[in-house]
């Protein structure tokens, strides 16, 4: 339970800390609206592929699940160096290293918020 806690403190700052750039965090959802709608014309223009019909979906679907898996590999491999990068320009590495909170919850909770933005 303890480690549940803290995932959940890591994510918790990480929200409190992304929520105080409210233009950045709008401008990231802008950005997304915009990809979806390139993805979703593009997947009218090239509307009903044979190829894709053993699918069952069009090219939206499948490009949206090929950026999906895409943006979440993309973030597994950046949050563990960005979460230490940022705890050591905040001068907080020390601290959490030495503190009784597993190195693994750590590492889950620097991913916990990057996860959830993609």
């Amino acid at each position: 339970m303890r480690t549940l806690t803290s995932i959940g403190g890591v994510f918790r700052r990480d929200l409190k800390i992304q929520l105080s750039y409210p233009v950045q965090l709008a401008s990231q959802a802008v950005g997304i609206a915009f990809s979806l709608a390139t993805l979703f014309f593009v997947g009218k223009l090239v509307g009903d592929n044979p190829l894709l019909a053993q699918y069952q979906g069009g090219y939206f679907e499948f490009a949206l699940v090929g950026v999906l898996v895409v943006t979440f590999a993309g973030v597994a491999l950046q949050a563990f160096t960005g979460g230490i990068r940022a705890e050591t320009a905040a001068g907080t590495l020390e601290f959490l290293l030495v503190s009784r909170t597993p190195l693994w919850a750590l590492l889950a909770g620097w991913l916990a918020w990057p996860m959830a933005l993609a």
